[in-house]
């Protein structure tokens, strides 16, 4: 009908400002900015309004002239496929330096060099120093005293621990530009932009607590947990896996049937070995036959899903106006299907400690191992990086001393159960080896019960202590 009323959409769309002349290059975007699609890209430049209590409110002119002098002093570039340069002078903005640092750590997203959760972590922090410092300021005019009021700003929003480890992030952001030479002199950040030391971060730990799960926490999961879950955490337990350790595993990495999981971290390519429980091996074989039907074929291999039939955890990247770069839209959104139901599950079952997650398994299987008194073992459970002098001669690690921790944290599990389950040893190793006989037995036995060879007999010894 001629006379009905407009559709949400063409209400949105009349409200944003018409282009000033006919070849203007940009076009108004809903976020109240000017953007154009370049090489496939979304760029914003300059604003036709700005929010006010959650509305947008249109700015004098629409701002159109300063968006257009913002677009003609890139448009070059962009068009080009390279990332524009600073301003002139050295003049290099906070804004431009977190658009051109965050686009160098997309790639590294991109093929698979960094992981989707460092990658949010870097945005975090520079969105930080954007919002304190101010995104226009330049960077060359930042002093000690700047960096003094960020970090007191941290040190209320976060702990030790994550203040430490967005004090590093930011730094690298900072080094960034000079290596680059987006700057010409490092950037000074004074005495007082540092890591807590190691007795705050010591005292830190004390006031916060343990951040483990008791044999009967764990137990009463496994009861209340349904088919899938039980399988996920009877893996962090027995394995010390974590999320996205769990949501990439796939069906290659098993060896049900002689009991192994072989399977490098996705986080650090570390390789990792571990003998599984039985009790381990009949719930993920109860969790494939229970999982959905996948919806994409990488996804496919994967041995758990979630009931929507994805990967537990997924990242994609969506459009962002307020960073930017080449390298493709500056905002991943990361989706998790296993923390939100761990954490129903731990409600249900009365358990409460701040800030836990599922990764509360690893750190429960690492204590609880460490008293298999191998950590050599443990580590390569765990996958954790060796960097010491032994790692380099070491060529690998028994299955037996895996076989040893698990069934060590397996008796803590279930100390009525404290049958350590037997290794298959792989092949050539030390367990291989031909039983003994009788004779070459009793003559060993004999050996044992003779005295030690001494190097000196103890006439001589006795001679040459005299002097």
């Amino acid at each position: 009908m001629s006379d009905s009323s407009p559709t949400p959409r063409s209400r949105k769309a009349a409200d944003r400002p018409r282009k000033p002349y006919r070849d203007f290059p940009l076009t108004p975007h809903d976020s109240g900015k000017w953007m154009k699609k370049i090489r496939g890209t979304t760029y914003y430049f300059g604003a036709w309004a700005r929010r006010e209590q959650g509305k947008l409110v249109r700015v004098a002119g629409d701002g159109w002239e300063e968006a257009l002098r913002l677009y003609k002093e890139k448009a070059d570039d962009l068009h080009a496929g390279r990332t524009p340069p600073p301003q002139p002078g050295g003049k290099l903005t906070i804004k431009e330096l977190g658009d051109q640092f965050l686009t160098g750590k997309l790639r590294k997203v991109e093929s698979g060099e960094l992981t989707a959760g460092s990658w949010k972590e870097y945005r975090e922090g520079a969105q930080l120093v954007a919002d304190h410092l101010g995104k226009n300021t330049q960077v060359g005019s930042l002093r000690a005293s700047d960096f003094g009021r960020l970090r007191a700003a941290m040190a209320k929003r976060w702990g030790p621990a994550r203040l430490s480890k967005f004090v590093t992030c930011i730094k690298m952001m900072f080094k960034f530009a000079f290596d680059n030479r987006l700057i010409e002199q490092p950037v000074r950040y004074g005495s007082e932009f540092a890591k807590p030391s190691k007795a705050v971060m010591r005292r830190h730990r004390a006031e916060r607590g343990e951040r483990m799960l008791e044999a009967a926490q764990v137990r009463g999961l496994l009861d209340a947990a349904d088919v899938t879950m039980k399988a996920l955490i009877l893996l962090g337990a027995n394995c010390g896996l974590g999320n996205t350790d769990l949501a990439e595993m796939q069906m290659r990495h098993l060896d049900l049937e002689r009991g192994w999981l072989t399977y490098s971290r996705p986080k650090t390519g570390v390789g990792r070995r571990a003998k599984l429980w039985p009790e381990t091996v009949e719930a993920i074989r109860a969790a494939i036959k229970a999982r959905p039907q996948p919806k994409s074929k990488e996804d496919a291999a994967c041995v758990f899903l979630s009931v929507r039939g994805l990967r537990l955890v997924s990242t994609r990247t969506a459009p962002n106006a307020e960073w930017q770069g080449d390298a493709g839209p500056h905002k991943i959104v990361k989706t998790d299907d296993l923390t939100r139901p761990f954490a129903a599950l731990l409600k249900r079952q009365g358990i409460e400690m701040k800030g836990i997650s599922f990764y509360v398994m690893r750190h429960t299987f690492e204590t609880i191992a460490g008293g298999s008194r191998d950590q050599v073992a443990v580590n390569l459970v765990m996958g954790h990086s060796d960097g010491s002098m032994a790692a380099e001669y070491r060529e690998r690690v028994d299955d037996a001393r895996l076989a040893a921790v698990a069934a060590h944290v397996r008796s803590w599990l279930w100390p009525e159960q404290a049958t350590a389950p037997t290794a298959e040893a792989p092949t050539g190793s030390a367990s291989e080896a031909k039983p003994e006989r009788p004779r070459a037995a009793k003559a060993k036995q004999a050996a044992g019960s003779r005295p030690t060879l001494r190097l000196f007999s103890a006439e001589a010894e006795d001679r040459a202590n005299v002097g």
